[in-house]
Protein backbone atom coordinates (compact mmCIF):
# COMPACT_ATOMS: atom_id res chain seq x y z
CA UNK A 1 0.00 0.00 0.00
CA UNK A 2 2.92 2.35 0.64
CA UNK A 3 4.09 1.92 -2.95
CA UNK A 4 0.62 2.90 -4.19
CA UNK A 5 0.56 5.89 -1.83
CA UNK A 6 3.92 7.03 -3.19
CA UNK A 7 2.65 6.40 -6.73
CA UNK A 8 -0.38 8.64 -6.15
CA UNK A 9 1.90 11.35 -4.79
CA UNK A 10 4.17 11.13 -7.84
CA UNK A 11 1.25 11.09 -10.30
CA UNK A 12 -0.34 14.04 -8.51
CA UNK A 13 2.93 15.98 -8.57
CA UNK A 14 3.43 15.12 -12.25
CA UNK A 15 0.00 16.36 -13.31
CA UNK A 16 0.68 19.70 -11.58
CA UNK A 17 4.22 19.91 -13.03
CA UNK A 18 2.89 19.25 -16.55
CA UNK A 19 0.33 22.00 -16.11
CA UNK A 20 -2.74 19.77 -16.38
CA UNK A 21 -4.01 21.24 -13.13
CA UNK A 22 -2.86 23.99 -10.81
CA UNK A 23 -1.83 23.15 -7.25
CA UNK A 24 -5.18 24.50 -5.97
CA UNK A 25 -7.35 22.61 -8.48
CA UNK A 26 -8.06 19.82 -6.01
CA UNK A 27 -11.13 18.34 -7.67
CA UNK A 28 -9.54 17.84 -11.08
CA UNK A 29 -6.38 16.40 -9.58
CA UNK A 30 -8.35 14.00 -7.40
CA UNK A 31 -10.66 12.86 -10.21
CA UNK A 32 -7.62 12.07 -12.35
CA UNK A 33 -6.18 9.83 -9.64
CA UNK A 34 -9.61 8.31 -9.02
CA UNK A 35 -10.08 7.35 -12.69
CA UNK A 36 -6.62 5.72 -12.70
CA UNK A 37 -7.45 3.86 -9.49
CA UNK A 38 -10.78 2.66 -10.94
CA UNK A 39 -9.04 1.35 -14.04
CA UNK A 40 -6.38 -0.50 -12.04
CA UNK A 41 -8.91 -2.10 -9.68
CA UNK A 42 -11.05 -3.18 -12.63
CA UNK A 43 -8.17 -4.92 -14.37
CA UNK A 44 -6.78 -6.57 -11.24
CA UNK A 45 -10.09 -7.85 -9.87
CA UNK A 46 -11.97 -8.80 -13.04
CA UNK A 47 -10.89 -12.41 -12.58
CA UNK A 48 -12.24 -12.39 -9.01
CA UNK A 49 -15.65 -11.37 -10.34
CA UNK A 50 -15.53 -14.19 -12.89
CA UNK A 51 -14.50 -16.85 -10.35
CA UNK A 52 -17.05 -15.64 -7.81
CA UNK A 53 -19.88 -15.88 -10.33
CA UNK A 54 -18.70 -19.23 -11.72
CA UNK A 55 -18.31 -20.96 -8.35
CA UNK A 56 -19.79 -18.90 -5.51
CA UNK A 57 -19.47 -21.72 -2.97
CA UNK A 58 -15.67 -21.90 -3.32
CA UNK A 59 -14.97 -18.23 -4.00
CA UNK A 60 -14.27 -17.39 -0.35
CA UNK A 61 -11.63 -20.12 -0.07
CA UNK A 62 -9.46 -19.13 -3.04
CA UNK A 63 -6.56 -16.67 -2.77
CA UNK A 64 -7.08 -13.11 -3.99
CA UNK A 65 -4.60 -10.65 -5.47
CA UNK A 66 -4.87 -7.81 -2.94
CA UNK A 67 -3.05 -5.20 -5.03
CA UNK A 68 -6.29 -3.62 -6.27
CA UNK A 69 -7.63 -3.36 -2.74
CA UNK A 70 -4.32 -1.89 -1.58
CA UNK A 71 -4.49 0.76 -4.32
CA UNK A 72 -8.07 1.55 -3.31
CA UNK A 73 -6.94 1.99 0.32
CA UNK A 74 -4.00 4.14 -0.76
CA UNK A 75 -6.30 6.44 -2.73
CA UNK A 76 -8.49 6.93 0.35
CA UNK A 77 -5.45 7.75 2.47
CA UNK A 78 -3.96 10.05 -0.15
CA UNK A 79 -7.27 11.90 -0.41
CA UNK A 80 -7.18 12.50 3.35
CA UNK A 81 -3.53 13.63 3.28
CA UNK A 82 -3.39 15.77 0.14
CA UNK A 83 -6.84 17.19 -0.50
CA UNK A 84 -7.86 19.06 2.63
CA UNK A 85 -10.15 20.53 3.68
CA UNK A 86 -12.49 17.58 3.19
CA UNK A 87 -16.24 17.74 3.46
CA UNK A 88 -17.81 15.94 6.42
CA UNK A 89 -19.22 13.23 4.12
CA UNK A 90 -15.68 12.54 2.85
CA UNK A 91 -14.43 12.11 6.43
CA UNK A 92 -17.30 9.74 7.23
CA UNK A 93 -16.67 7.75 4.05
CA UNK A 94 -12.91 7.53 4.50
CA UNK A 95 -13.00 6.70 8.20
CA UNK A 96 -15.62 3.98 7.72
CA UNK A 97 -13.84 2.48 4.70
CA UNK A 98 -10.17 2.93 5.69
CA UNK A 99 -10.37 2.36 9.43
CA UNK A 100 -13.31 -0.04 9.74
CA UNK A 101 -14.51 -1.95 6.68
CA UNK A 102 -11.31 -2.74 4.80
CA UNK A 103 -9.40 -3.93 7.89
CA UNK A 104 -12.37 -6.15 8.75
CA UNK A 105 -12.34 -7.57 5.23
CA UNK A 106 -8.60 -8.24 5.48
CA UNK A 107 -9.17 -9.97 8.82
CA UNK A 108 -11.68 -12.43 7.34
CA UNK A 109 -9.62 -13.10 4.18
CA UNK A 110 -12.66 -13.68 1.95
CA UNK A 111 -10.72 -14.81 -1.13
CA UNK A 112 -12.28 -13.89 -4.47
CA UNK A 113 -15.10 -12.16 -2.63
CA UNK A 114 -12.64 -9.45 -1.58
CA UNK A 115 -11.74 -8.70 -5.18
CA UNK A 116 -15.40 -8.96 -6.20
CA UNK A 117 -16.28 -6.33 -3.60
CA UNK A 118 -13.42 -4.05 -4.61
CA UNK A 119 -14.44 -4.35 -8.26
CA UNK A 120 -17.95 -3.13 -7.54
CA UNK A 121 -16.86 -0.56 -4.95
CA UNK A 122 -14.31 1.12 -7.21
CA UNK A 123 -13.37 -0.73 -10.36
CA UNK A 124 -16.86 -1.38 -11.66
CA UNK A 125 -16.98 2.23 -12.62
CA UNK A 126 -14.73 1.61 -15.61
CA UNK A 127 -16.36 -1.36 -17.33
CA UNK A 128 -19.71 -1.76 -15.62
CA UNK A 129 -22.36 -3.62 -17.53
CA UNK A 130 -20.09 -4.32 -20.48
CA UNK A 131 -19.57 -0.66 -21.40
CA UNK A 132 -19.13 1.99 -18.75
CA UNK A 133 -20.59 1.75 -15.27
CA UNK A 134 -22.14 4.58 -13.31
CA UNK A 135 -19.32 5.31 -10.83
CA UNK A 136 -16.38 5.51 -13.20
CA UNK A 137 -18.39 7.20 -15.91
CA UNK A 138 -19.41 10.02 -13.56
CA UNK A 139 -15.84 10.35 -12.33
CA UNK A 140 -14.52 10.39 -15.90
CA UNK A 141 -17.11 12.97 -17.00
CA UNK A 142 -16.32 15.17 -14.01
CA UNK A 143 -12.63 14.98 -14.94
CA UNK A 144 -13.44 15.81 -18.56
CA UNK A 145 -15.44 18.82 -17.40
CA UNK A 146 -12.41 20.04 -15.43
CA UNK A 147 -10.16 19.62 -18.45
CA UNK A 148 -12.54 21.49 -20.77
CA UNK A 149 -13.87 24.42 -18.75
CA UNK A 150 -16.78 26.28 -20.26
CA UNK A 151 -18.01 23.26 -22.19
CA UNK A 152 -21.37 21.85 -21.06
CA UNK A 153 -20.91 18.38 -19.60
CA UNK A 154 -23.22 16.98 -16.94
CA UNK A 155 -21.81 13.96 -15.12
CA UNK A 156 -25.13 13.50 -13.31
CA UNK A 157 -26.98 13.05 -16.60
CA UNK A 158 -25.46 9.57 -16.82
CA UNK A 159 -26.38 8.71 -13.25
Amino acid sequence: MLVALLGFYLLDTLQVALGWFGRKELTGRYFTLHVLCNAFVTVVHLDDVYYTWMDPAKSADAPCDMSGTNVMMALHLYHIIAFRPLAMIDWIHHISMVLVMTPLAYLFQPGHLMGHGAFFATGEGVVGKGVVGKGGCCCFLALAARLRPGQPLAANAVS
